[in-house]
Formats: C-alpha cells, structure tokens, sequence
C-alpha cells in the first residue's frame, strides 16, 4: 500500500503565497475592467482569457481536484469557470489566507500535543 502525498492545498506558506497571486490577479482584473472600455474587442477578450487562465493555473496548482466535489470551496471555483469577477477573486483569496492561518494554528496545536505527549514518556 503506497502513502499518498499531502496534497499542496494543505500547506499554509503555499496557501498564502497562492492569496497574494489571487490579491494581485484582483487587482490587475479591476484595472482590466476599467480600461475595457477603451480596449478594442479582442483585445480585451484576449485579456479576460490571460486573466481567467492564470486564476485557474494558480487553484489546480493547490491540486483542488483532491477536495470532494461537493465542497463550498470546488463550488467557488466553478462558478468563476462561469464568470471571473474581482469580488470572487477576493472571496477565494481572503479564504486561501484564512485557511492558511487556520493550518498554522492547527500545526502549533499538533506540534505543542506531540511535545506534551513527549514529555509524559520521559517522566
């Protein structure tokens, strides 16, 4: 029986480097909808398309194909297969981050439980 590898997405330092990728790729589409405008039309198209790759480049890389499909989390990420806006942006960025803190904490408690057990042993 072989051992399978911790997904990514259970990292915390990746979870919040793959925020600020989303924070800043927020920020490029807003700026992205405000001079569409001006844009001419495949231009713009093309832009959506960059953009939209790249958030989608960034959640398969946290390998959310091992999360069941019924997660609120895969439910985010399908509705942006719909229609990419800054505010879902911000939503998946703003939960990566949360769910990174929420792994640091969690590995502080494991780590401080282990050690506790420990000492126990040596008494």
């Amino acid at each position: 029986m072989s051992l399978m590898a911790i997904p990514v997405i259970w990292y915390p330092e990746y979870l919040r480097e793959s925020a600020e990728k989303l924070h800043s790729l927020e920020k490029r589409l807003r700026l992205h909808e405000n001079m569409r405008r001006s844009m001419p039309e495949d231009k713009a198209r093309a832009g959506d398309m960059d953009i939209r790759n790249k958030f989608f480049e960034i959640v398969e890389d946290c390998e959310f194909g091992r999360i069941s499909s019924d997660s609120p989390l895969r439910h985010l990420v399908s509705w942006a297969d719909g229609e990419l806006t800054p505010g879902l942006l911000c939503i998946v960025s703003d939960l990566f981050a949360d769910m990174a803190r929420s792994l640091e904490y969690a590995h502080a408690a494991a780590a401080h439980a282990v050690s506790r057990r420990v000492n126990m042993l040596d008494s």
